[in-house]
């Protein structure tokens, strides 16, 4: 089994990353929308407060009981301006962890073309070097007639990793040319 390259283990760290990103946003996304909630019940509440306020009034009430009901408003507003920063804390807290996450799947990303590249790079030198052995095989056998009496050059399998910058697997070592056959 071949060792990981480096460009592989950056892959690998970038996901991984990425995958950090994405749940950081799922749970921004969820603290973001559990405080709506409660923002949206405390305003529902307030309205429910101030109509029943208004029942009060037109059944009459004392001072006392009016001074009650609006103590009772200015916190019910203090309230909800306080959940109102919360929630504004937490879209911003959405918004840093959609910026991270999009910061990520773009390195991500960025490493995978790099990667595809290179793998192309090395499939076009690879292809070079086998159209090279074909054509020295129909050079020979133009020249030579019917076989080919002197050894090829097989490309060595190191230089064959290096061309290929070390990302792909070796292909199995080109099969030298027919041997001659004997008059």
């Amino acid at each position: 089994m071949t060792q990981p390259g480096a460009l592989e283990i950056l892959i690998d760290l970038a996901a991984k990353q990425a995958d950090a990103r994405t749940r950081d946003l799922g749970t921004a996304l969820k603290a973001e929308t559990s405080e709506g909630k409660r923002l949206s019940m405390l305003t529902e509440y307030r309205t429910g407060y101030l109509a029943t306020l208004a029942q009060a009034q037109r059944r009459g009430m004392s001072s006392a009981m009016l001074v009650n009901y609006t103590q009772f408003l200015s916190r019910l507003d203090a309230a909800i301006a306080q959940q109102s920063a919360v929630v504004e804390t937490a879209k911003g807290h959405t918004e840093a962890a959609r910026s991270k996450f999009h910061e990520a799947e773009r390195k991500r990303k960025s490493l995978v073309t790099i990667s595809d590249r290179r793998a192309a790079a090395a499939r076009v030198v690879a292809a070079r070097y086998e159209q090279k052995q074909h054509d020295e095989i129909s050079n020979r056998l133009a020249l030579h007639g019917v076989g080919v009496t002197q050894p090829m050059r097989v490309m060595s399998e190191q230089a064959l990793r290096e061309a290929m910058g070390a990302t792909q697997p070796v292909p199995a070592a080109p099969v030298q040319g027919p041997k001659a056959r004997k008059p």
